[in-house]
């Protein structure tokens, strides 16, 4: 099966695909669809902007710009031909016609009845088509807290994060707040927005215990009424919506297939194919290894034939069965036999013969070599021995994206475990050929498959590293070697007493942008065609960015002293150029993008960065106001918690190659983590992820603390956490870029009543902030603001607005 899925159209900045439950919003300029949460815009704040410009698009086209208000009597102030249409609830001018209106007396149309009176004969007799009015309790059957119940005890009892249903009374408009937000906008005072809580179910929570609902509400309930009252004692923790499955004990089945695969026949083939399902179950793992199946495993293989095609099948159900048992890390990668070993490398041997290529067996086969090099020393001899680098990137011409990516991994281990990785890696001349003719050129632009751009990603942290030891060397005054190196790169095309000092300047940039010296980040995807291109890229890039620099300087007028100032605009300039990614597949389009980006387009993006003039910032109104608005931004509590119910997918730790990643997904609710093991890279449906964490048990864990920070597969990546729960169980998380750890950490940490502490965040709320500043101050552009407030004018004589 393709590891691929169909391509989906994908939108704004995250390249996400269309989700008609996220709000987007178009940039008016490119016509792109962007999501909210993606660009920093909530979906209430879209109908006060006039004209929206992208993030791609405000360069050149400036900030976005506001409505200013036309009317007074509908909730959207700025919409055409309102003069036309009516008068909308909430307005001030709704309001003064309600002061002005008739309403006929309570007497004339309510009923009045004792508690004892509302029965159910009474509703089958009368109906209930008119209000009906109970003074009291008593009669009724009805229990409700005590008079000095307050909002915070409705807290307390249903818990901080119970979200609920709240609308904008101004705009009727639908918003979902935690229980602890709701509180804290309840008892602010004042209170900036008219909120109103539409419902709250409390029927789990310790408020159903001082909450018993009317006798005739119970006789009518249909749960009261049906709901099986006995469940057998195994049951009592089911509730609506649980999954039941039946299976058999790991220790039967692992005995079971244990029997089946030295078998002959149609039963044999069976077992197996279920076997690579069975594996992924760590317990059925254990009791398989137990009862010395890995050994059986690899008996199989070593007198496998490949002469039809069902041996074919059997085989790569095989390998897929083995991998899965080994990446469980109980038996070690030194246990294999040296015959299995050769056996693999056989496979590949035989695989560069057309006749006997199979791509199924090529990619197992090197996935298990790839796992051996980094695990075993002993055999890491022998493989790197047998095959040779050059020897398999053939295979990366073949049509199968499996093979490709194999591949790439298995050169990225063996370049990774060598001694000397800038040898290996210039004794390889093909391979920069090879990545653009077999890989480059078989996909669009953007294109690229997730686990393919993750090794490109690996082989071109392997090929900027090669640069680390002379980036550690230092320089010897007078060495004629180190002198003539200095001098040699810039020498065809500037001569000048300050080269040496730029060029030394751009050296050190170049390596913190590309991060020379530090282990890859685990699925990051950001590789760059045109770095994995070359066998020397770091060479290719100062080519090209030394003229940047020297442009960049006359462009600035600047002088030999202000070297470091221009340096700052030239990191910025090549940092914007390497957003394009996948597109720069040569240093003919990465100079035109460079040179593209002016000094004079680098000094406009920073002065629209600023939101409002600094002026009006630090007035003193303008900051009583951001304080008073600064508890309320919620979105961004809100949006981390959204991330966390869409879900995402997290590879295993201690695992590499396909199907081998988790799922995490919070229920909508935000009272369980649900998780477990996927095949693929989509998120699959909640009750899909047979595993859950209550939210109340749940402690974050982030860096050092982690289980797993010190495991190779963490691979020196520092966006790593833990959630512990049950005492001492823990699920473990290798985040794929900083972005997607910032967002879980803050969920999490929002989930345990924690302070969002990642950067991302507080740019969001500062983001926002500034938002809704200048939404509230739309009216006072150009208009000086008063250090005083001005006089309240006397009460009109009447409400009558012509």
């Amino acid at each position: 099966m393709s590891r691929r899925k169909e391509e989906k159209e994908v939108y704004c900045l995250c390249r996400r695909a269309y989700d008609p439950n996220e709000f987007m919003i178009e940039c008016d300029v490119c016509k792109e669809w962007f999501h909210g949460s993606c660009v920093g815009i909530e979906e209430h704040q879209a109908v006060d902007i006039e004209s929206y410009h992208c993030p791609n698009c405000q360069p050149e086209h400036g900030p976005l710009t506001l409505k200013r208000r036309r009317n007074w009597h509908r909730h959207d102030y700025t919409e055409s031909n309102d003069d036309r249409k009516a008068v909308q609830t909430g307005t001030s001018v709704f309001v003064s016609k309600l002061k002005k209106a008739h309403f006929y007396s309570a007497d004339e149309v309510v009923v009045r009845l004792h508690g004892s009176d509302v029965t159910v004969d009474f509703f089958e007799q009368h109906g209930f088509n008119t209000p009906l009015l109970v003074e009291h309790k008593e009669g009724l059957g009805l229990k409700v807290p005590p008079p000095t119940f307050t909002i915070a005890d409705v807290e307390r009892c249903v818990g901080p994060l119970r979200e609920i249903d709240v609308i904008d009374v101004s705009r009727q408009g639908d918003l979902h707040m935690k229980m602890m937000e709701w509180t804290e906008y309840y008892t602010s005072k004042p209170r900036r927005k008219v909120l109103n809580v539409i419902s709250l179910e409390f029927s789990d929570t310790e408020l159903n215990k001082l909450v018993t609902p009317p006798t005739v509400v119970r006789e009518m309930d249909w749960i009261e009424a049906h709901w099986p009252k006995d469940l057998p004692d195994d049951l009592q923790h089911l509730k609506n919506g649980d999954i039941l499955t039946v299976a058999k004990l790991p220790a039967l089945a692992a005995e079971d297939v244990c029997i089946k695969i030295v078998a002959e026949g149609e039963e044999r083939k069976t077992a197996i194919a279920q076997l690579v399902d069975l594996s992924r179950d760590y317990v059925f793992a254990l009791e398989f290894i137990s009862q010395t199946g890995v050994p059986k495993l690899m008996t199989i293989v070593e007198l496998s034939q490949l002469s039809s095609e069902p041996d074919v099948q059997m085989l790569t159900s095989l390998l897929e069965a083995f991998q899965e048992l080994m990446q469980h890390n109980v038996v070690s990668w030194e246990a294999l036999t040296e015959n299995f070993v050769k056996k693999l490398i056989n496979f590949i041997d035989r695989s560069n013969q057309p006749e006997y290529f199979q791509a199924s067996i090529v990619s197992m086969c090197l996935e298990i070599l790839q796992s051996i090099i980094g695990n075993s020393p002993k055999f890491y001899k022998l493989v790197s021995g047998e095959i040779s680098i050059a020897a398999v990137v053939p295979f990366l011409d073949k049509q199968d994206t499996n093979v490709k990516c194999s591949t790439l991994a298995f050169i990225n281990a063996m370049i990774s475990k060598a001694d000397a990785k800038e040898k290996v890696i210039r004794n390889v001349h093909q391979l920069g050929k090879a990545m653009r003719d077999s890989i480059l050129s078989k996909f669009p632009s953007g294109a690229v498959p997730r686990d393919i751009a993750q090794e490109l990603y690996i082989y071109q942290c392997h090929l900027m590293n090669q640069y680390e030891s002379r980036m550690n060397q230092k320089f010897v005054a007078g060495d004629a070697h180190m002198e003539e190196d200095l001098h040699h790169l810039p020498a065809r095309a500037f001569q000048d007493e300050y080269v040496n000092k730029s060029n030394i300047a751009l050296t050190k940039v170049l390596c913190q942008i590309f991060r020379v010296g530090e282990p890859p980040i685990e699925r990051a995807h950001e590789f760059i065609p045109v770095v994995v291109i070359h066998d020397e890229p770091l060479k290719e890039i100062f080519c090209v960015t030394i003229q940047l620099l020297f442009k960049t300087w006359r462009e600035m007028r600047a002088s030999v002293l202000d070297l470091e100032k221009v340096m700052v605009v030239v990191t910025k300039q090549i940092l914007t150029v390497l957003q394009f990614g996948t597109v720069l597949s040569s240093t003919d389009t990465l100079k035109l993008k460079l040179f593209e980006v002016t000094y004079k387009k680098i000094v406009e993006v920073e002065e629209n960065n600023q939101l409002l003039d600094e002026s009006v910032l630090k007035s003193k109104p303008v900051q009583e106001l951001s304080e008073a608005i600064r508890p309320e931004i919620i979105e961004v509590k809100q949006e981390r918690l959204r991330h966390l119910v869409e879900g995402a997918t997290f590879p295993k730790i201690g695992r590499r190659g396909r199907d081998q990643l988790f799922c995490c997904r919070l229920s909508p609710n935000y009272k369980m983590l649900h998780f477990g093991d996927i095949t693929g890279e989509q998120v699959p449906p909640l009750e899909a992820l047979d595993k859950k964490i209550p939210v109340s048990e749940m402690k974050l864990e982030v860096g050092a603390a982690c289980p797993h920070a010190d495991k190779k597969r963490a691979g020196g990546n520092q966006n790593i956490f833990s959630i512990f729960y049950d005492e001492n169980e823990h699920l473990d998380f290798v985040a794929p870029n900083e972005t997607v750890f910032n967002i879980w950490v803050d969920g999490f940490s929002v989930l345990v009543n924690r302070k969002m502490t990642s950067k991302s965040a507080e740019e969001d709320i500062e983001m926002l902030l500034n938002m809704d500043l200048k939404i509230q101050l739309l009216d006072l552009d150009n208009i000086l603001i008063p250090t005083h407030p001005p006089t309240i004018p006397p009460e009109p004589s009447n409400y009558v607005f012509l």
